[in-house]
């Protein structure tokens, strides 16, 4: 198979202030907060509150800029080769056995790495949570997978009534191109999609290197833009400006000052703009930096999935035939994407350690203030990656909180996610289903009911994008998949009346998928916000622990028939759906949407963001959790809710046979 695309994303740029997850509640955000950082309008400091220097001058993790750095074209070749064969054995009259073997195998292309200094450190490095390196210039082969499979037909009593059926078999999955693709080009040079995220995570090595750029022209051109003054003392507002910790702040190492620009018209960073603004903060002069990168595992395979099952189908009288099915699905090696440009986690008291040994004096005292910064981290028992600032924490102005990312360390080059298809996740499914059928002269039914549950690790296979809350720990990831439904059932009658009259109709009835509760922030500064609430301190709710509202259909279809001659018919007809007009309203979707109500977000757990969401000792529960009403005055919260199914609607149709 040949792919070829011109594609990427963020190649105009975009920005990004997402302030939903932080503002949940009216207690820790207003609509002057979320205007503000969307404004022009600079705020001096006040106290201990830093000034707002304008457009995007948040410390946020949730306001960022990302822009494409690639060239947008790549084209790869994948080849794949199959064999198989099956046969059919009748044993006895009464029994059949049907076998079969499949022998397949996925070629994959050599990736491009003509950037050997990105290859390089990708190389270079070896990544905490493997133990390794990374080689970016192999995407492994699968290798023969070979998938045996056997099934057979027993008929005990010879009489064709009743039967038996079993099955079991081998199958796999290949590794689609929407994988393959990145993984060939992100270390070419140039790159075709490959986007980097600004503000650069800070430390204080890059505030040194930055104090120099302050004494060059384009320092002078910051100093202007921001008011900022080195030679001030130290804590003052004018000194204070002279950390390039924001969007705004480092847009100005550029020359650009967001204020200028009108919200519809905001500028696009060039590479070299981009690669400016890093040297300016003591990174490597490129425009990779904070750039992520893709490549594949080296013990990478194809998902394999082991099925069994069996059933036992019975005519009971005439025209009505029932039955029972079993299934189980066990799958293992599914894709999952992770970021292994990771520093190892760090439990609470060595991230407070970490904190007291970084940061002045005063700043210390100020965490470690009764209830304050310290003792909310040692509370939680959560661990910490801090690659970016760990959310619901109120850090004092200037305090160091970022670690470095294990390439920055190693390899002296700070690239954003080093992200790796892995061949890592899980999944179980087990599912028995009752079914009857009943045939009459003007009757025809099938029903269904199928009971189930399905397991899984990870639901994000074949997405780019990390779907973990700890990417050390995935034990709290293995519970309900978003895809679960344990209860369904179908039944479909038919009614064929006189005179050319027919009546169908489709009857469902769901139980609802599962829901994910949120905290609303990045907890362990991970950069993925995931984190869900405790239920006791470090063991944080299992992912989609929660049960979403159910769905009841019913649609309806009647049709005319008339006949002229014996080839000719006209077909008139009515089709009504979701007759009953259910709202079938679920609160959110199967996570948590991003709207704020009165007392926050339907997936929001707490009142307010914290570490210690879910404990005692942190905030309350938050009324519109899993809600659709708000608690109050009763009515729907729009932002809150996701429509199941379509409301009523009815069509009207013509058909002409010949």
């Amino acid at each position: 198979m040949y792919a070829a695309q011109t594609f990427g994303f963020n190649q105009f740029g975009q920005y990004n202030a997402s302030l939903g997850a932080a503002c949940i509640s009216a207690a820790n955000c207003t609509t002057q907060t979320t205007l503000q950082t969307l404004s022009n309008v600079v705020i001096p400091q006040s106290g201990a509150t830093a000034a707002f220097l304008g457009r995007f001058d948040s410390t946020s993790g949730s306001v960022f800029y990302q822009k494409q750095i690639g060239n947008l074209a790549a084209a790869l070749r994948v080849t794949e080769l199959a064999f198989f064969g099956q046969d059919s054995w009748r044993v006895t009259p009464k029994l059949t056995i049907n076998y079969g073997l499949r022998a397949e195998q996925q070629y994959n292309p050599t990736p491009d790495t003509s950037n050997t200094q990105i290859a390089n450190v990708a190389k270079n490095t070896i990544f905490p949570y493997t133990g390794r390196n990374v080689d970016p210039t192999v995407i492994p082969n699968s290798g023969w997978d070979f998938g045996p499979r056997v099934g057979f037909a027993y008929d005990p009593e010879g009489k064709g009534k009743m039967v038996i059926r079993g099955f079991a078999g081998i199958y796999y999955a290949r590794t689609p191109l929407i994988w393959i693709v990145p993984a060939t080009q992100t270390f070419r040079q140039p790159p075709a999609d490959v986007s980097t995220r600004l503000p650069f995570t800070l430390l204080a090595v890059n505030q040194t290197a930055f104090n120099a750029f302050l004494g060059t022209a384009a320092g002078t051109a910051y100093k202007a833009i921001t008011g900022c003054n080195p030679t001030a003392a130290a804590g003052t507002d004018a000194k204070n400006r002279c950390t390039p910790n924001t969007l705004y702040r480092q847009f100005a190492i550029a020359g650009i000052n967001l204020n200028s620009s009108p919200l519809s018209n905001l500028p696009i960073l060039t590479n070299q703009n981009i690669a400016d603004i890093a040297s300016a903060l003591g990174f490597s002069p490129s425009p990779f930096v904070g750039a992520q990168v893709i490549a594949f595992a080296p013990d990478y395979k194809n998902p394999r999935a082991v099925q069994f099952g069996g059933g036992v189908e019975r005519e009971i009288s005439r025209g009505l035939v029932v039955g029972i099915d079993f299934a189980n699905v066990s799958t293992h090696r599914i894709g999952r994407f992770r970021d292994l440009n990771l520093p190892a986690p760090l439990t609470g008291a060595q991230y407070v350690a970490f904190l007291r040994a970084n940061n002045s004096a005063a700043n210390v005292a100020t965490m470690a203030a009764p209830g304050g910064v310290f003792d909310q981290i040692l509370a939680s028992g959560r661990s910490y990656i801090a690659v970016n600032t760990p959310g619901a924490l109120t850090f004092p102005t200037g305090s160091v909180t970022t670690r470095q990312r294990p390439t920055q360390v190693q390899a002296g080059f700070a690239l954003g996610a080093v992200a790796v298809h892995e061949s890592s996740g899980k999944s179980l499914y087990r599912a028995l289903t009752f079914r009857a059928r009943l045939v009459r002269k003007r009757v025809l039914v099938n029903a269904y009911y199928t009971y189930s549950r399905l397991l899984s690790d990870d639901d994000n296979e074949r997405q780019e994008g990390a779907g973990y809350d700890n990417p050390y720990d995935l034990t709290r990831e293995y519970y309900t998949s978003r895809l679960n439904r344990e209860s369904q059932f179908m039944a479909n009658p038919i009614f064929f009346l006189p005179y050319g009259f027919e009546i169908s109709s489709a009857i469902r009835a769901r139980s609802g998928q599962p829901f994910n509760a949120t905290v609303g922030a990045d907890l362990n500064g991970d950069t993925i916000n995931n984190e869900r609430p405790l239920l006791v301190p470090g063991l944080e709710y299992q992912r989609n622990y929660f049960t979403n509202r159910g769905i009841f259909e019913v649609d309806l279809r009647v049709q005319k028939s008339f006949k002229f001659g014996e080839r000719r018919r006209l077909i008139l007809s009515t089709e009504i759906f979701n007759i009953l007009n259910h709202p079938n309203l679920l609160a959110g979707a199967f996570a948590a949407p991003t709207g704020a109500a009165s007392f926050g977000s339907v997936g929001q757990f707490c009142v307010s963001t914290s570490q210690l969401c879910g404990l005692s000792s942190g905030p309350g529960p938050n009324p519109n959790f899993l809600q659709i009403r708000d608690p109050v005055s009763g009515a729907i919260v729009l932002s809150n809710v996701n429509a199941g199914s379509q409301v009523f609607q009815m069509q009207l149709g013509v058909r002409f046979q010949f």
